[in-house]
């Protein structure tokens, strides 16, 4: 009744975590309340003075400051924007794949469920209490499906390319 799980929800789609996740609504704008027709989150992030964050690759290198400001707007319409922001406000850009780069960069897994368990998920979890859906929230938890994936995309991409060298080695020998 305090609004933790609120803010929780508030901070993860600020970040980026797709409203499913949060357990709370399938589409952003379900969360926005009937009388409004825009909601407006903001996450500050200070920054260490051991390794700030200054910009996805050597031309950006923006001076953020002591913060990292990201600031995102959800429409009723379901449109949705972010800014990326210095310490003054200064946008430094609006793209989504920055700031996945900034939460790489800070070891920030925004949609790992050991970083950020919603109130229903610990719930689900403690009640089902299987061998199974323990080993599932491991393995999502640790990133060991992430590699997985990777693992298998891999393989796949390996495969067509031995195809591709195949091919062009049958008609080189033609």
């Amino acid at each position: 009744g305090t609004g933790k799980s609120a803010v929780l929800t508030a901070l993860a789609i600020a970040l980026g975590c797709r409203p499913k996740l949060t357990g709370r609504c399938d589409a952003l704008k379900d969360l926005i309340g009937p009388y409004a027709d825009r909601s407006i989150v903001e996450v500050v992030i200070v920054q260490c003075r051991d390794d700030p964050w200054r910009g996805s690759n050597p031309r950006d290198n923006w001076d953020f400051g002591k913060e990292v400001v990201i600031e995102r707007t959800i429409q009723k319409s379901g449109a949705s924007a972010f800014k990326i922001m210095t310490e003054d406000r200064t946008v430094v850009s609006t793209k989504k794949e920055d700031l996945m780069k900034i939460l790489q960069h800070f070891n920030y897994q925004i949609e790992n469920p050991v970083h950020v368990l919603s109130q229903k998920d610990a719930k689900t979890l403690l009640q089902s209490a299987t061998k199974t859906s323990f080993y599932d929230f491991f393995f999502e938890a640790t990133r060991l499906k992430n590699a997985y994936d990777l693992i298998n995309e891999n393989k796949h991409l390996s495969e067509k390319l031995e195809d591709v060298l195949t091919t062009k080695e049958k008609k080189n020998a033609d």
